[in-house]
Protein backbone atom coordinates (compact mmCIF):
# COMPACT_ATOMS: atom_id res chain seq x y z
CA UNK A 1 0.00 0.00 0.00
CA UNK A 2 2.04 3.00 -1.21
CA UNK A 3 1.26 6.12 1.31
CA UNK A 4 2.92 9.08 -0.05
CA UNK A 5 5.54 10.36 -2.45
CA UNK A 6 9.02 11.57 -1.63
CA UNK A 7 10.79 10.62 -4.88
CA UNK A 8 14.49 10.88 -4.27
CA UNK A 9 17.77 9.69 -5.49
CA UNK A 10 21.48 10.47 -5.73
CA UNK A 11 24.51 9.20 -6.49
CA UNK A 12 26.70 9.44 -2.94
CA UNK A 13 30.36 9.68 -3.96
CA UNK A 14 39.60 53.79 39.68
CA UNK A 15 38.18 56.33 43.13
CA UNK A 16 36.37 59.57 43.18
CA UNK A 17 38.16 63.08 42.87
CA UNK A 18 36.42 64.57 45.95
CA UNK A 19 35.79 67.60 44.04
CA UNK A 20 32.87 68.58 45.60
CA UNK A 21 34.03 67.92 48.80
CA UNK A 22 36.62 70.22 48.54
CA UNK A 23 34.29 73.48 47.21
CA UNK A 24 31.83 72.65 49.96
CA UNK A 25 34.99 73.08 52.86
CA UNK A 26 36.31 75.94 51.73
CA UNK A 27 33.10 78.10 51.69
CA UNK A 28 32.71 76.94 55.31
CA UNK A 29 36.44 77.93 56.22
CA UNK A 30 36.28 81.43 55.03
CA UNK A 31 32.92 82.23 55.99
CA UNK A 32 33.56 81.45 60.12
CA UNK A 33 37.23 82.86 59.81
CA UNK A 34 35.30 86.00 59.88
CA UNK A 35 32.97 85.64 62.56
CA UNK A 36 35.85 83.74 64.82
CA UNK A 37 37.97 87.30 64.29
CA UNK A 38 35.54 89.49 65.07
CA UNK A 39 34.37 87.92 68.55
CA UNK A 40 37.87 86.91 69.99
CA UNK A 41 41.70 87.58 68.51
CA UNK A 42 43.76 85.54 66.37
CA UNK A 43 43.87 82.84 68.52
CA UNK A 44 40.38 81.90 68.79
CA UNK A 45 40.43 82.72 65.32
CA UNK A 46 43.12 79.94 64.71
CA UNK A 47 40.73 77.40 66.90
CA UNK A 48 38.11 78.32 65.48
CA UNK A 49 40.22 77.73 61.30
CA UNK A 50 41.27 74.28 63.04
CA UNK A 51 37.84 73.44 64.26
CA UNK A 52 35.92 74.41 60.99
CA UNK A 53 38.58 72.34 58.46
CA UNK A 54 37.68 69.18 61.16
CA UNK A 55 34.20 69.62 61.20
CA UNK A 56 34.71 70.48 57.04
CA UNK A 57 36.52 67.35 56.41
CA UNK A 58 34.29 65.22 58.49
CA UNK A 59 31.38 66.83 56.52
CA UNK A 60 33.44 66.14 53.24
CA UNK A 61 34.33 62.20 54.37
CA UNK A 62 30.82 62.00 54.73
CA UNK A 63 29.58 63.32 51.42
CA UNK A 64 32.45 61.05 50.01
CA UNK A 65 31.39 58.09 51.66
CA UNK A 66 27.19 59.02 50.41
CA UNK A 67 28.72 59.44 47.26
CA UNK A 68 30.49 56.39 46.96
CA UNK A 69 27.19 54.61 48.43
CA UNK A 70 25.14 56.03 45.78
CA UNK A 71 27.68 55.30 43.36
CA UNK A 72 27.46 51.67 44.28
CA UNK A 73 24.03 51.34 44.42
CA UNK A 74 23.70 52.49 41.30
CA UNK A 75 26.67 50.59 40.04
CA UNK A 76 24.36 47.43 41.45
CA UNK A 77 21.36 48.54 40.10
CA UNK A 78 22.52 48.67 36.48
CA UNK A 79 24.64 45.22 36.92
CA UNK A 80 21.28 43.71 38.08
CA UNK A 81 19.55 46.13 34.74
CA UNK A 82 22.23 45.00 32.14
CA UNK A 83 21.88 41.38 33.72
CA UNK A 84 17.98 41.33 33.43
CA UNK A 85 18.39 42.99 29.85
CA UNK A 86 20.20 39.56 28.68
CA UNK A 87 18.47 37.29 30.14
CA UNK A 88 15.34 38.44 28.70
CA UNK A 89 17.31 38.77 25.17
CA UNK A 90 18.64 35.46 26.00
CA UNK A 91 15.11 34.21 26.78
CA UNK A 92 13.84 35.72 23.79
CA UNK A 93 16.15 33.62 21.29
CA UNK A 94 17.60 30.91 22.89
CA UNK A 95 16.32 27.73 21.66
CA UNK A 96 13.14 26.08 23.91
CA UNK A 97 13.74 22.57 25.10
CA UNK A 98 11.53 20.33 22.42
CA UNK A 99 9.69 19.25 25.38
CA UNK A 100 8.89 22.46 26.51
CA UNK A 101 6.67 23.10 23.16
CA UNK A 102 2.86 23.34 23.30
CA UNK A 103 1.94 21.22 20.05
CA UNK A 104 0.33 23.24 17.25
CA UNK A 105 -3.53 23.81 17.66
CA UNK A 106 -3.76 25.04 13.94
CA UNK A 107 -1.78 23.40 10.85
CA UNK A 108 -3.07 24.55 7.98
CA UNK A 109 -0.59 27.40 6.62
CA UNK A 110 -1.40 30.71 5.57
CA UNK A 111 0.55 32.89 3.78
CA UNK A 112 -1.28 36.19 4.51
CA UNK A 113 -0.43 35.61 7.85
CA UNK A 114 3.18 36.23 7.79
CA UNK A 115 3.75 40.07 6.97
CA UNK A 116 7.02 41.11 5.65
CA UNK A 117 7.65 42.85 8.64
CA UNK A 118 7.21 39.84 10.59
CA UNK A 119 9.46 38.14 8.54
CA UNK A 120 11.71 40.98 9.14
CA UNK A 121 11.55 40.69 13.34
CA UNK A 122 11.88 36.87 12.76
CA UNK A 123 15.27 37.79 10.85
CA UNK A 124 16.89 40.46 13.08
CA UNK A 125 16.43 37.50 15.81
CA UNK A 126 18.22 35.01 14.03
CA UNK A 127 21.00 37.63 12.87
CA UNK A 128 21.25 37.95 17.24
CA UNK A 129 21.81 34.35 17.07
CA UNK A 130 23.98 33.36 14.22
CA UNK A 131 26.06 37.03 14.53
CA UNK A 132 25.04 37.09 10.68
CA UNK A 133 22.47 38.88 8.58
CA UNK A 134 19.76 35.70 7.50
CA UNK A 135 17.12 34.67 4.53
CA UNK A 136 14.10 32.75 4.65
CA UNK A 137 14.42 30.28 2.22
CA UNK A 138 10.80 29.19 2.60
CA UNK A 139 8.09 29.40 5.43
CA UNK A 140 4.68 28.24 6.85
CA UNK A 141 3.01 30.57 9.07
CA UNK A 142 0.17 28.76 11.30
CA UNK A 143 -2.38 31.32 12.15
CA UNK A 144 -3.45 30.21 16.07
CA UNK A 145 -7.08 30.00 17.87
CA UNK A 146 -5.44 32.81 20.40
CA UNK A 147 -4.67 35.23 17.27
CA UNK A 148 -0.89 34.46 17.19
CA UNK A 149 1.10 32.78 14.74
CA UNK A 150 3.36 29.91 14.58
CA UNK A 151 5.95 30.34 12.21
CA UNK A 152 8.06 26.92 10.76
CA UNK A 153 10.84 27.87 8.59
CA UNK A 154 14.02 27.37 6.73
CA UNK A 155 16.55 29.76 6.80
CA UNK A 156 20.19 30.55 5.42
CA UNK A 157 23.12 33.00 7.09
CA UNK A 158 26.70 33.57 5.75
CA UNK A 159 29.72 31.23 7.03
CA UNK A 160 31.97 34.47 6.64
CA UNK A 161 30.00 36.87 8.02
CA UNK A 162 29.55 34.57 11.34
CA UNK A 163 32.96 33.38 11.27
CA UNK A 164 34.14 36.88 11.60
CA UNK A 165 31.20 38.18 13.88
CA UNK A 166 32.70 35.34 16.59
CA UNK A 167 36.08 36.35 15.99
CA UNK A 168 38.10 39.04 17.61
CA UNK A 169 37.73 41.41 14.66
CA UNK A 170 41.36 42.12 13.97
CA UNK A 171 42.44 41.79 9.73
CA UNK A 172 44.23 38.41 10.72
CA UNK A 173 40.80 36.73 11.66
CA UNK A 174 39.03 38.13 9.12
CA UNK A 175 41.55 37.05 6.64
CA UNK A 176 41.11 33.17 8.14
CA UNK A 177 37.67 33.50 7.73
CA UNK A 178 37.75 34.92 3.61
CA UNK A 179 39.76 32.07 2.77
CA UNK A 180 38.62 28.64 4.30
CA UNK A 181 40.67 25.43 3.48
CA UNK A 182 40.13 21.62 2.80
CA UNK A 183 41.64 19.06 4.93
CA UNK A 184 45.36 19.33 3.09
CA UNK A 185 45.68 23.15 3.64
CA UNK A 186 43.98 24.29 0.37
CA UNK A 187 42.58 27.39 0.44
CA UNK A 188 39.18 26.85 -1.01
CA UNK A 189 38.30 30.65 -2.64
CA UNK A 190 34.84 29.20 -4.19
CA UNK A 191 33.69 28.78 -0.90
CA UNK A 192 34.08 32.01 1.09
CA UNK A 193 30.22 32.38 -0.45
CA UNK A 194 29.02 29.11 1.04
CA UNK A 195 25.70 29.53 3.42
CA UNK A 196 25.14 27.94 6.67
CA UNK A 197 21.24 27.01 6.94
CA UNK A 198 18.84 25.53 10.02
CA UNK A 199 15.06 25.33 11.03
CA UNK A 200 13.33 27.71 13.24
CA UNK A 201 10.26 27.66 15.47
CA UNK A 202 8.76 30.80 16.27
CA UNK A 203 6.07 32.18 17.93
CA UNK A 204 4.08 35.96 17.31
CA UNK A 205 1.53 36.42 19.97
CA UNK A 206 -1.93 38.45 19.05
CA UNK A 207 -1.04 41.32 16.94
CA UNK A 208 -2.29 45.04 18.45
CA UNK A 209 -5.12 46.67 16.52
CA UNK A 210 -2.87 49.54 16.57
CA UNK A 211 0.31 47.85 14.40
CA UNK A 212 -1.55 44.53 13.11
CA UNK A 213 1.13 43.69 10.83
CA UNK A 214 3.75 43.98 13.37
CA UNK A 215 3.05 41.02 14.82
CA UNK A 216 2.85 40.42 18.79
CA UNK A 217 5.49 39.58 21.01
CA UNK A 218 7.79 37.47 18.93
CA UNK A 219 9.67 34.47 20.44
CA UNK A 220 12.28 31.82 19.07
CA UNK A 221 11.24 28.49 20.42
CA UNK A 222 13.63 26.48 18.54
CA UNK A 223 16.00 26.28 16.43
CA UNK A 224 17.81 23.16 14.44
CA UNK A 225 20.81 23.36 12.78
CA UNK A 226 20.95 21.27 9.25
CA UNK A 227 25.02 21.09 9.47
CA UNK A 228 25.63 19.83 5.81
CA UNK A 229 24.13 19.74 2.37
CA UNK A 230 26.53 21.37 0.08
CA UNK A 231 27.27 25.07 0.05
CA UNK A 232 24.48 27.12 -0.75
CA UNK A 233 21.13 25.66 -1.47
CA UNK A 234 20.21 25.05 -4.88
CA UNK A 235 16.50 23.89 -5.61
CA UNK A 236 14.75 23.25 -2.62
CA UNK A 237 12.05 20.53 -3.74
CA UNK A 238 9.86 20.06 -0.17
CA UNK A 239 8.85 21.94 3.05
CA UNK A 240 5.86 21.38 3.63
CA UNK A 241 3.39 19.71 7.02
CA UNK A 242 2.58 16.20 6.36
CA UNK A 243 0.98 13.36 8.30
CA UNK A 244 4.28 11.36 7.49
CA UNK A 245 3.88 8.46 10.01
CA UNK A 246 -0.10 8.58 9.44
CA UNK A 247 -0.22 9.28 13.71
CA UNK A 248 -2.39 12.10 12.72
CA UNK A 249 0.06 14.70 13.28
CA UNK A 250 1.62 16.49 10.80
CA UNK A 251 5.25 16.39 10.17
CA UNK A 252 7.60 18.89 8.98
CA UNK A 253 8.91 17.56 5.63
CA UNK A 254 12.11 18.82 4.02
CA UNK A 255 13.81 18.07 0.48
CA UNK A 256 16.41 19.97 -0.72
CA UNK A 257 19.19 19.83 -3.12
CA UNK A 258 22.51 21.72 -2.38
CA UNK A 259 25.57 23.02 -4.64
CA UNK A 260 28.99 23.14 -4.11
CA UNK A 261 31.91 24.15 -6.62
CA UNK A 262 34.38 22.02 -6.93
CA UNK A 263 37.66 22.29 -9.38
CA UNK A 264 39.35 18.77 -10.36
CA UNK A 265 42.74 18.75 -9.28
CA UNK A 266 44.76 17.40 -12.58
CA UNK A 267 42.99 19.38 -14.94
CA UNK A 268 40.94 22.03 -12.82
CA UNK A 269 38.30 21.81 -14.65
CA UNK A 270 35.52 23.47 -12.86
CA UNK A 271 32.13 21.45 -11.80
CA UNK A 272 28.92 21.90 -9.01
CA UNK A 273 28.65 18.91 -6.89
CA UNK A 274 25.00 18.50 -5.71
CA UNK A 275 24.22 17.02 -2.41
CA UNK A 276 20.80 16.14 -1.07
CA UNK A 277 19.87 16.09 2.10
CA UNK A 278 16.18 15.36 3.64
CA UNK A 279 14.27 14.91 6.44
CA UNK A 280 10.98 14.60 8.37
CA UNK A 281 10.53 16.47 11.75
CA UNK A 282 8.22 16.60 14.45
CA UNK A 283 6.38 20.34 14.99
CA UNK A 284 8.84 21.01 17.75
CA UNK A 285 11.60 20.05 14.83
CA UNK A 286 13.33 16.80 16.74
CA UNK A 287 13.48 14.57 13.66
CA UNK A 288 11.64 11.49 12.74
CA UNK A 289 13.92 10.64 10.23
CA UNK A 290 17.25 12.66 9.03
CA UNK A 291 19.48 12.19 6.67
CA UNK A 292 22.01 14.62 6.33
CA UNK A 293 23.97 14.73 2.91
CA UNK A 294 22.69 11.61 2.25
CA UNK A 295 24.40 11.21 -1.29
CA UNK A 296 26.32 13.32 -3.62
CA UNK A 297 26.37 13.37 -7.43
CA UNK A 298 27.93 15.18 -10.45
CA UNK A 299 27.11 15.50 -13.86
CA UNK A 300 30.82 16.99 -15.46
CA UNK A 301 32.80 14.13 -17.14
CA UNK A 302 35.79 14.50 -15.41
CA UNK A 303 39.49 12.72 -16.03
CA UNK A 304 38.31 9.80 -13.67
CA UNK A 305 35.35 7.53 -12.95
CA UNK A 306 34.73 6.21 -9.61
CA UNK A 307 31.96 3.94 -7.74
CA UNK A 308 28.86 5.86 -7.09
CA UNK A 309 25.67 4.91 -6.06
CA UNK A 310 22.12 6.15 -6.57
CA UNK A 311 19.51 6.26 -4.27
CA UNK A 312 15.66 7.46 -3.99
CA UNK A 313 13.15 7.11 -1.46
CA UNK A 314 9.57 6.55 -1.02
CA UNK A 315 6.78 6.22 1.61
CA UNK A 316 5.07 2.73 1.72
CA UNK A 317 3.79 -0.06 4.04
CA UNK A 318 5.70 -2.58 3.15
CA UNK A 319 5.00 -4.35 5.98
CA UNK A 320 1.67 -4.54 5.81
CA UNK A 321 0.60 -3.32 9.55
CA UNK A 322 -0.53 0.08 8.10
CA UNK A 323 2.23 2.44 8.85
CA UNK A 324 4.52 3.75 6.65
CA UNK A 325 8.07 2.17 6.43
CA UNK A 326 10.58 4.18 4.55
CA UNK A 327 11.70 2.06 1.00
CA UNK A 328 15.27 2.75 -0.51
CA UNK A 329 16.15 1.77 -3.42
CA UNK A 330 19.88 1.84 -4.78
CA UNK A 331 21.58 1.14 -7.59
CA UNK A 332 25.68 0.74 -7.54
CA UNK A 333 27.44 1.86 -10.46
CA UNK A 334 30.76 3.19 -12.33
CA UNK A 335 30.37 6.88 -12.90
CA UNK A 336 32.23 8.08 -15.52
CA UNK A 337 30.74 11.63 -15.70
CA UNK A 338 28.93 10.69 -18.43
CA UNK A 339 25.95 8.49 -16.47
CA UNK A 340 22.28 10.20 -17.44
CA UNK A 341 21.26 11.43 -13.96
CA UNK A 342 17.96 13.51 -13.41
CA UNK A 343 17.50 16.17 -11.35
CA UNK A 344 17.34 14.04 -7.97
CA UNK A 345 20.43 12.03 -8.51
CA UNK A 346 18.53 8.63 -9.83
CA UNK A 347 20.08 6.88 -13.37
CA UNK A 348 17.25 7.77 -15.46
CA UNK A 349 18.15 4.43 -17.40
CA UNK A 350 19.13 1.31 -15.08
CA UNK A 351 21.46 -0.69 -17.18
CA UNK A 352 22.66 -4.17 -16.33
CA UNK A 353 25.90 -5.03 -14.00
CA UNK A 354 27.17 -6.09 -17.17
CA UNK A 355 26.93 -3.39 -19.55
CA UNK A 356 30.05 -1.48 -17.77
CA UNK A 357 29.90 1.70 -16.70
CA UNK A 358 26.18 3.57 -15.46
CA UNK A 359 25.79 -0.08 -15.19
CA UNK A 360 24.51 -2.18 -11.52
CA UNK A 361 21.68 -4.09 -9.66
CA UNK A 362 18.64 -2.79 -8.33
CA UNK A 363 18.78 -3.42 -4.42
CA UNK A 364 15.86 -2.58 -2.12
CA UNK A 365 16.12 -1.97 1.92
CA UNK A 366 13.37 -1.35 4.10
CA UNK A 367 13.39 0.94 7.31
CA UNK A 368 10.29 0.06 9.00
CA UNK A 369 8.49 2.67 11.41
CA UNK A 370 9.31 2.24 14.99
CA UNK A 371 5.72 3.04 16.29
CA UNK A 372 6.62 3.13 20.33
CA UNK A 373 10.08 5.02 19.38
CA UNK A 374 7.80 7.50 16.85
CA UNK A 375 10.40 7.03 13.95
CA UNK A 376 12.35 5.26 11.54
CA UNK A 377 15.99 3.74 11.21
CA UNK A 378 19.31 4.89 10.13
CA UNK A 379 19.90 4.62 6.74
Amino acid sequence: MALGGLGLGCDAPGGSTGETPASATTKAEVGTKGEAKGEAGPAAEVKADVKVKADAKAKADVEVKADAEVKADAEVKADAEVKADAEVKADAVAPAPPSALAPLTATTPSEAAFSEKMQRRLRSKLREQHDARTQLASSLALPQPDGGVVVLALYEFSQYEACVGKSDGSPEARKACANPTDDNERVLADLRKCTGRGLVRAHFGPAPKSQPAYGGELAVEATRPLEKGGCTIGTLRRFALEDADADGQPELAIDVVGKTPETEYRSETQYDVFTRTVGWYRTDLSPQFEAAALCEWHREALEEGGESTARRIRLEDATGDGRPDLVVDEVSYEHDGDCDLDDAGWLATIAGPEDGACGGKLVTKTLEYDAEADEWGEL
